[in-house]
């Protein structure tokens, strides 16, 4: 038989640990911020969500801190930009939908960063209402400030600790935004190394979703995953690119998503240009409306000069094609385009590429009125009629497995092997596995095979 004491004293331990483990359960979440301690709440600082009033003063503060910083569930507004405050800093919402930081006016971006080793997620930001593009480019045109973006990778240039890589950004829902992401592609240096960029959801961009194109320093080493692209299939507005990624080398996107976008005259969807090694695995387009005119030829995917590519497993489903400001019919377009600048070559491999309804028959409902049927005089699977391009430089195209839709014509190559002096010994370009009916290629191909031995189709 238990002691009538000891019992007691067991009672007494049990409330103890029951009050100390409603104490953990009732501290600020502030106190934890992504697995991290000492962190901070926004609303310590006096931001308050849903009263309508401007939060940057607090939320600056928050950040200037140099803690972890928590941003709760409500809607935050802003009216300039808020600015990292210290490297490795982490700052996270309550939840990529919930916790929301809205800004008020075009005149700046967001969110700047220009610090390493930080992290971002579990957030939404997003501008007010998506800014007219023209006002957009008007401002830039005055000074580029990032106006219209959503995240901006300033210059670091004067930063004693160095860069800004290393970083995360994860589990964030961009809208209503000139551009999704972008650096500062006229700073000294604005590269972005080494960044892991992982479930991102970006939406209503009228710009670019994506623009990485440093000037003055290069894009090395980063990682996207899981990256969803796409506006609305109810509106009628174009934009300049979905992805314009250059400078730099070893970059993967594994799992890209675009979706229901319609792209410039004379543009392309994805842009790459002097990337020495980039892998895309698992790219899937659907409901894409690309313009060109009688006087501007466009691409859905577009490789420059010095630009090392491979895509494993691509579809396309659903590519239409329109006209736009009374530019005439289309005359040109490829799925893949290769440029060069005369010296350095891309270099392209494809593996396992899908095609279906390439020629419109089911049309986009946003732009019903424009959307033809695939007109295009001239439709191409690879485009190297670009005269730069120089097959005796290594100029590389290798291509597995296709599935492409009837009457696509494999090459247009008009005139750009014409004059290339007799002692270049090779241009390697394979087609394999190809299902589907089509003209092979637009040219002299027994020209090609006999002069360059290394042209092959199977």
């Amino acid at each position: 038989m238990l002691d009538a004491p000891k019992i007691n004293t067991g009672l007494r331990k049990l409330k103890i640990l029951v009050v100390v483990v409603t104490m953990l359960f009732w501290l600020p979440v502030s106190a934890s911020v992504g697995g991290q301690s000492a962190g901070v709440s926004v609303s310590e600082f006096g931001a308050k969500p849903n009263d309508g009033i401007d939060d940057t003063e607090a939320i600056q503060r928050a950040l200037d801190s140099g803690k972890n910083v928590f941003i709760p569930s409500g809607k935050y507004e802003t009216s300039s930009q808020l600015k990292l405050g210290h490297r490795g800093q982490i700052v996270e919402g309550e939840n990529k939908y919930d916790a929301l930081i809205e800004r008020q006016n075009p005149h700046g971006p967001i969110l700047l960063v220009d610090l390493p080793h930080v992290t971002i997620q579990n957030l939404r930001l997003q501008y007010d209402i998506l800014y007219d593009r023209g006002k957009i480019e008007f401002l830039r045109a005055v000074k580029n400030k990032g106006q219209g973006a959503i995240i901006f990778f300033g210059d670091t240039s004067t930063r004693t600790i160095g860069g800004k890589g290393w970083g995360t950004l994860r589990s964030l829902m961009l809208r209503n935004g000139y551009t999704g992401l972008e650096n500062d592609h006229i700073a000294s240096d604005s590269g972005v190394f080494s960044w892991l960029f992982e479930n991102l959801y970006i939406r209503r961009i009228n710009g670019h979703f994506i623009r990485i194109n440093p000037a003055h320093s290069g894009n090395s080493g980063n990682l996207f995953n899981n990256i969803y692209l796409a506006n609305s299939r109810n509106e009628n507005f174009k934009i300049i690119s979905a992805i314009d990624y250059s400078e730099g080398s070893n970059s993967v996107f594994n799992q890209l998503n675009v979706e229901a976008i319609s792209i410039d005259c004379g543009s392309s969807a994805i842009k790459i240009k002097n990337i020495s090694g980039i892998v895309v695995n698992g790219l899937h387009f659907e409901d894409i409306t690309q313009c060109s005119s009688n006087k501007n030829y466009s691409s859905l995917i577009k490789l420059g000069s010095r630009s090392y590519a491979v895509f494993n497993g691509l579809y396309v489903n659903k590519l239409s094609h329109a006209k736009f400001d009374s530019l005439g019919e289309p005359t040109e377009y490829a799925v893949f385009e290769l440029t060069s600048n005369g010296r350095a070559q891309p270099r392209l491999k494809v593996s396992e590429l899908s095609m279906r309804n390439l020629a419109g028959r089911r049309k986009l409902k946003y732009l019903q009125s424009n959307v033809k049927s695939f007109e295009a005089s001239k439709k191409y699977l690879l485009n190297i009629s670009d005269r730069n391009l120089s097959p005796g430089r290594g100029l590389t195209v290798n291509m597995e497995n296709m599935s492409i839709p009837t009457s696509l014509t494999a090459i247009n190559s008009p005139a750009v092997f014409d004059n290339v002096y007799e002692s270049v010994s090779y241009l390697d370009i394979r087609f394999l596995s190809m299902s589907g009916e089509y003209v092979i290629v637009k040219g002299d191909g027994e020209k090609l095979s006999k002069q360059y031995g290394r042209f092959f189709i199977e």
